[in-house]
């Protein structure tokens, strides 16, 4: 699930997108969203699964975070996704994303990302034209959906 961090320009996140990551509910903009992507947010985001999208995945970069995802699938169910983290999610597969200090907390902080909503047989392209963008990192990983990833 967990594929690089990435080196983030400085990035003006929109007025709405900043109020819209206060509620837990996932909101979409693309307004402002760089070339391609949209701006995804939310305080939080409780296990679902996103049955609309069934020949997509979502490449994911945190913007604005302190909070863990996971999926039904991956071997460690919490993994942190710092600013700068970018991820993938299998919309057909049950995610979640949480803050990370949720239980010592009274209110979730707000998450901001950006999202690519790619076809399922170019996300592995698409994802290494980011890393490469982005003068990214690949992270280590034991997910066999995604470990090879990052060959050409």
């Amino acid at each position: 699930m967990m594929l690089a961090d990435l080196q983030l320009p400085k990035l003006a996140i929109p007025r709405h997108v900043k109020e819209s990551a206060r509620k837990p509910v996932i909101e979409v903009s693309a307004s402002l969203a760089p070339a391609g992507a949209v701006w995804i947010s939310c305080c939080y985001a409780t296990p679902h699964v996103d049955k609309g999208w069934p020949t997509k995945l979502f490449l994911t970069l945190s913007v604005l975070s302190r909070h863990v995802a996971g999926d039904a699938l991956t071997e460690h169910p919490q993994q942190p996704v710092p600013v700068g983290r970018l991820f993938v999610i299998d919309p057909l597969v049950t995610h979640w994303l949480v803050d990370e200090a949720a239980w010592e907390r009274k209110a979730a902080r707000s998450w901001v990302g950006l999202q690519w909503e790619v076809e399922r047989e170019e996300a592995a392209q698409k994802a290494r034209e980011l890393v490469a963008q982005f003068d990214g990192v690949w992270v280590p990983s034991n997910d066999d959906r995604y470990k090879r990833w990052r060959r050409p």
